[in-house]
């Protein structure tokens, strides 16, 4: 069982140039939710974040169906959600986990099973911002698509020189472990 899957080149320079310069992009501050169940922005998290679906969306589908039939076989009911983060200087995001405990967040009951991080930024265009998960640095090279279980811990270092962006997606199911 791998505890994540890299797919190189799964988009285009193109496709992310598209994505994190789309004209409906609206930046806001990124909040987080604390094992508390509190919601905050710029202590654990600090970036920017635009609501966006992804391009070639059941091309991003398939690839997280195919990871978690080899290595996880969770019940995923179809949704997804997605998000482009923006990491300028100083920016950054603690060591944490995706999947979301509380489940009297979503009336239905769910939560995210399945992450995704594609890297939409070509690496010469920032210094540091480094997804690091379990340990391991994920590619930075523009394009390429890592999947990984929503409850591995990850975080992404400090940016200390231009802009990093990239774009998560989050696959959900049944709030069963």
């Amino acid at each position: 069982m791998n505890s994540m899957r890299v797919i190189k080149n799964f988009y285009t320079k193109e496709e992310c140039m598209q994505l994190r310069n789309h004209p409906d992009n609206v930046w806001k501050s990124a909040e987080s939710r604390s094992l508390s169940g509190k919601v905050s922005s710029g202590n654990w998290r600090n970036a920017d974040i635009a609501n966006r679906i992804p391009t070639r969306q059941k091309d991003v589908f398939a690839e997280i169906i195919r990871f978690n039939l080899a290595n996880h076989d969770l019940q995923l009911n179809g949704k997804l959600e997605s998000n482009i983060n923006r990491y300028g200087v100083g920016n950054y995001f603690k060591q944490h986990y995706d999947m979301i405990l509380d489940d009297t967040t979503y009336t239905l009951k769910e939560c995210r099973k399945i992450s995704v991080s594609i890297q939409l930024s070509d690496p010469s265009e920032y210094e540091g911002g480094r997804l690091i998960i379990k340990g391991k640095e994920a590619p930075i090279e523009q394009g390429d698509m890592t999947i990984f279980h929503s409850l591995t811990s990850h975080k992404v270092t400090e940016v200390t020189k231009g802009i990093r962006y990239s774009m998560n997606i989050f696959a959900y199911g049944d709030f069963t472990l």
